[in-house]
């Protein structure tokens, strides 16, 4: 009985200091608050992809990143020609994990550059990757711009990644558009989820580029065009879904709070990285999503057994990649990125671990068979990184770097690849 009562006074002291200091923190919050940073707020006037939803120039005049691994499910078999990456020449917004919603506008192409860069056929650099490459959640701060500001303007870099893409995808931009521009250097980034994306990318449309030389002549304006159009219908169709929804979601929530009560919640996702999440990582969580929601293709768990039944199809489609990139006398370096920071990511999924050691030793057969280049980024992020350095919203570490992450990783990839 006296072990009870010690147990529920502790629990009574506990609770009155956390909730004295959060409400001290809520009343400064409420009275001076946060002067959010200038260069993070200063190219949009809009917090969430909800905004953009109600706006009537949405989506003919601009844009919201176009994800194929869900778009594909829009679409089906019968288009002619299908779209695989971002609309070109638009205004394109992308996502809010850092409390403000980032944006871009795209070049020629649909792929997040200055479009002049593509004025030239001389381009030293591409990347090719996933959301981490194309600097998902950053307006100013991708690698792209990080790495040629670090080179003092000296290289040309070319991004030709995409968020949502897996490695068939990502062949597809070399053989739809790289070729065109012949990159001495080719950075293929591989990320965790990315055997996850080749499963969904062989039952999808994307599949008919395992057809050697098989091309939709998408480097050509009116092709292009074509599948622009079926992007903006199907972007359409979407603004009429979440208009019908109405209300905030739990998550839209979350960012008016965090953004209102910003040291408050910077304290409360500090206290909460100490307490374990065992909710969050039970198979019930994992399975309740809704079919057809780009959620449930985020988070949904593929069998072990299934990674390694994709063992053949990734040598096959990293093949192609390497007499691709060598027919016009270019190399490649094979990069594992893995999570961004595996170990210093706050409370990782469970399930993760052993498809983060299976990838690794996976994409080091790849680059030994190729004679690629092999650089674990990974790791490298995880020997400066600590938790706080990961994104700042609302994934609990499973989103992307802050604009000062996308720095330190850049520097990383520069000191190590390009410096000398």
């Amino acid at each position: 009985m006296k072990n009870i009562k010690l147990i529920f006074i502790n629990l009574s002291v506990g609770a009155f200091f956390f909730g004295g200091l959060f409400s001290i923190l809520l009343a400064y919050d409420f009275f001076f608050p946060r002067k959010y940073n200038s260069v993070a707020l200063k190219k949009s006037e809009f917090t969430n992809l909800n905004e953009i939803y109600k706006e009537s120039d949405f989506p003919t005049k601009n844009s919201i990143h176009y994800y194929p691994d869900y778009g594909f499910n829009f679409f089906g078999l019968d288009k002619k020609i299908f779209p695989i990456n971002g609309r070109s020449n638009i205004r394109t917004f992308y996502c809010e994990e850092q409390g403000y919603l980032s944006e871009y506008n795209s070049d020629r192409h649909g792929f997040r550059n200055p479009d002049s860069i593509l004025d030239s056929k001389n381009i030293d650099i591409a990347l090719v990757g996933d959301s981490f490459i194309d600097g998902a959640c950053t307006n100013e701060f991708t690698f792209r711009n990080n790495l040629t500001k670090l080179s003092n303007d000296k290289l040309k870099i070319a991004n030709f990644s995409l968020g949502g893409s897996g490695p068939l995808l990502q062949l597809a931009y070399m053989k739809e558009f790289g070729k065109f521009y012949k990159p001495k250097k080719v950075f293929w980034f591989w990320a965790l989820n990315d055997l996850r994306n080749l499963q969904d990318e062989l039952q999808s449309p994307v599949r008919q580029y395992m057809v050697k030389d098989f091309s939709q002549g998408l480097y050509k304006n009116e092709n292009k065009i074509i599948a622009d159009k079926v992007v903006e219908q199907y972007l359409n169709w979407v603004k009429k879904e979440k208009n019908k929804q109405g209300s905030l979601s739990l998550y839209d929530r979350k960012v008016a709070i965090s953004m209102r009560f910003a040291r408050t919640y910077k304290v409360y996702k500090t206290i909460k990285r100490f307490i374990p999440q065992i909710y969050f990582d039970t198979p019930a969580y994992w399975d309740s999503t809704t079919v057809m929601t780009r959620n449930k293709i985020l988070t949904r768990r593929i069998p072990p057994e299934e990674y390694k039944l994709m063992d053949d199809v990734v040598f096959e489609v990293m093949n192609e990649v390497d007499k691709l990139v060598k027919s016009w006398g270019g190399e490649i370096t094979l990069i594992y990125i893995g999570r961004g920071g595996f170990n210093s990511k706050p409370n990782p999924p469970k399930v993760y671990f052993g498809q983060h050691s299976f990838q690794k030793e996976l994409v080091k057969k790849i680059a030994l068979k190729n004679n690629f280049k092999f650089f674990d980024l990974d790791k490298e992020i995880d020997n400066v990184f600590k938790p706080i350095d990961h994104v700042k919203g609302f994934s609990r570490g499973r989103g992307h770097f802050t604009d000062e992450g996308y720095q330190k990783v850049s520097k990383i990839i520069y000191e190590n690849l390009l410096k000398n």
